[in-house]
């Protein structure tokens, strides 16, 4: 037993030995197998890196020969080359640059149709959003058309006061249109003188210079003088008054008060019959409005617009383009450089730079454009014309047609009428502007007249000479021969001949010059037709008096050389007063002539209004006539002297 013990003991002690040994020494074993397992490792390398060496071999034999592959590639892509050279004529170089080339046009070609769809795009949504910002503005100021013109009409309250403005030997009128400078017409317009000049405030000045003498009853130079004055000092005031009226409704604040002073010079100016201050108040409007929707300065495009035809004002005193004139006046009283700009810009004087600068430019075309905002143009005028006479001419049986403004008062249209059907004077036209030739011949044809034209001083002074006129209407700018050359001609050879000019030269050293050479009247451009149309009514009733010798009414002649008068046949012995009373009834026969008339026609000024000497002299001339006619055996023959009740007398030629 205790040997086997002993054994045991040993073979513990055996076992833990090796135990300690294992911990002691733990790569001896590993480093036996790890000698054991590397073998197969090292052999399994070397057979791929053999594979890598023989794989590498058959890249390096395929890159040689794909080198070789591509070689001939190349050389087959130069034969191919050569052949296309040789096939189009064309090198690799130019081929390459017209393939470039076109691909470059296709690009831009598709670009630009690109960018032109785009355009149309934009400018359709533009179009859409001005439209709406316009017609907002347009429905935000309904403003009304105030159309004015270059003549003013005087009401009187009788006929007999024209005699009274014309003054002794023609005075006063003389006195009124050398202080004025605007022509004074008084015709056969019952109840009215007309005032005629293209400067509105000096025709303003003339209308209430002859308002307040009308007014003060007591009509002579002196008086004429001191009215005008006190007419003038009152409408500078005025002027002032309606410049801060424009200022405060455009709501523009700090002008100078020499700029509202001609801001309001411009209620005296028109545009192709559009008021220039209630259009530069209109274009401030739409300018501001039109600001505010697109986000630019409502302040600079709303008093520039108001400004931008300030130059109008004073462009018979200062030359050059208004739009200029304002800018340059803007900047002197101390506005800003973008106001003065967006005034010379809306007329493209200067290319506009600004958004407001064209704001103004839209305004002012906007409002000038608008329906009923302007008269008619010439050009439009005559197509109106020309198509009333094609409806006319429709209709079977009418050979000829004639458009002619009678106007309101049935008695001027009669006599129109009655002008129409017979012998129509002939007017010779010296004209070198074709518009305004077309316009008056078509013009004075209605009015009942026969239109001669031409349209050189030359040809028109041969036909001035050579045709029979009766009266010439002449331009002073001609080609050839000047107006006042042909006007010299035909006052030499033809000096019956009354001449009236028609010149766009209005300042009063040309008029005088005109009038002192031998014109019978002058009227200056732009002109109203109606006005030019009495005006030669006017010279052919002079004329036609200063030609007659003999007046004839009914069965009653009367000489004006031998002064003798005969009644159905009978000789009547007058008095000097008796026949001038005569003469004047007879020369405005049909015509009721106040006492107050007759008095100063016959009398002249230096007889007492309130006197019944005219009453007397009729009794007189009756009576006379009345005896002729008892001699004669027509005793119930009722006399030619009618009595008007609370007018006058009037001479009837169908009671003789």
């Amino acid at each position: 037993m205790d040997i086997i013990g002993a054994a045991a003991l040993i073979a513990v002690g055996i076992v833990i030995a090796a135990v300690l040994y294992a911990r002691v020494h733990p790569t001896s074993r590993s480093a036996g197998s790890e000698r054991r397992g590397r073998m197969p490792r090292d052999n399994e390398l070397a057979d791929r890196a053999a594979a890598l060496a023989r794989r590498e071999e058959a890249l390096a034999s395929r890159e040689s020969e794909l080198e070789r592959e591509r070689g001939a590639l190349a050389e087959r892509q130069r034969e191919l080359e050569r052949a296309l050279e040789r096939i189009s004529g064309l090198s690799a170089a130019r081929a390459k640059e017209l393939l470039l080339q076109e691909v470059e046009d296709r690009a831009r070609h598709d670009a630009a149709r690109r960018i032109r769809e785009v355009e149309d795009e934009t400018k359709r949504d533009a179009e859409r959003r001005v439209r709406n910002i316009l017609s907002v503005c347009m429905q935000r100021l309904a403003a009304g058309h105030a159309a004015e013109t270059t003549v003013s009409v005087v009401q009187l309250s009788a006929d007999d006061m024209k005699g009274r403005i014309i003054g002794r030997e023609g005075r006063n009128i003389r006195a009124l249109e050398n202080l004025t400078g605007v022509d004074f017409i008084i015709d056969d317009t019952p109840g009215a003188v007309v005032l005629s000049g293209f400067d509105g405030v000096r025709r303003e000045i003339a209308r209430m210079t002859l308002e307040k003498l009308l007014q003060d009853g007591r009509i002579h130079p002196a008086r004429i003088e001191e009215m005008y004055y006190q007419a003038k000092s009152e409408l500078e005031q005025h002027i002032i008054e309606l410049g801060d009226q424009a200022v405060f409704e455009a709501d523009v604040q700090g002008l100078s008060p020499e700029l509202v002073k001609l801001l309001g010079r411009l209620k005296f100016r028109t545009s192709y019959g559009q008021n220039v201050l209630a259009h530069s108040i209109e274009v401030s409007r739409l300018a501001a409005m039109m600001a505010e929707e697109l986000g630019a300065s409502p302040k600079t495009a709303r008093r520039a617009a108001l400004l931008h035809d300030l130059g109008k004002a004073v462009t018979h005193e200062i030359e050059g383009p208004h739009a200029l004139v304002g800018g340059d006046l803007a900047r002197k009283h101390g506005e800003s450089e973008a106001v003065a700009h967006a005034m010379e810009a809306h007329h493209n004087e200067v290319e506009p730079q600004t958004v407001e600068a064209v704001l103004v430019q839209a305004a002012d075309a906007l409002s000038g454009a608008r329906p009923g905002a302007r008269g008619e143009s010439l050009e439009l005028y005559v197509k109106r014309l020309r198509d009333l006479e094609k409806i006319a001419t429709r209709h079977d049986g009418v050979d000829k047609v004639y458009a002619m403004q009678a106007g309101g008062h049935p008695g001027v249209a009669r006599r129109r009428i009655r002008e129409v059907a017979a012998l129509a004077p002939v007017i010779l036209v010296i004209e070198d502007e074709p518009g305004i030739v077309d316009f008056l011949e078509r013009g004075l044809q209605a009015q009942g007249f026969e239109v001669r034209a031409e349209v050189d001083g030359d040809s028109g002074l041969e036909r001035a000479l050579r045709d029979h006129v009766d009266l010439l209407v002449l331009d002073l700018l001609l080609p050839g021969r000047s107006g006042l050359e042909v006007l010299a001609a035909v006052n030499e050879s033809k000096p019956e001949l009354p001449v009236i000019v028609l010149t766009a030269l209005d300042q009063v050293e040309q008029r005088v010059a005109g009038l002192d050479a031998g014109a019978a009247d002058y009227l200056t451009k732009p002109f109203s037709l109606h006005e030019l149309a009495a005006r030669i009514r006017a010279q052919l009733r002079i004329a036609a008096q200063s030609q007659r010798t003999v007046l004839h009414g009914g069965n009653l002649e009367v000489d004006l050389i031998s002064r003798e008068v005969k009644y159905a046949g009978q000789l009547v012995r007058l008095s000097t007063t008796e026949f001038e009373l005569l003469t004047y009834l007879m020369r405005n026969h049909g015509q009721a002539l106040s006492r107050d008339q007759i008095l100063r026609a016959v009398w002249g000024y230096e007889y007492d209004p309130g006197t019944n000497v005219v009453d007397v002299y009729v009794g007189y001339l009756r009576r006379k006539l009345r005896a002729a006619v008892k001699e004669d055996g027509g005793a119930g023959r009722r006399s030619p002297i009618v009595t008007v009740r609370s007018v006058g007398y009037r001479f009837d030629a169908t009671a003789t």
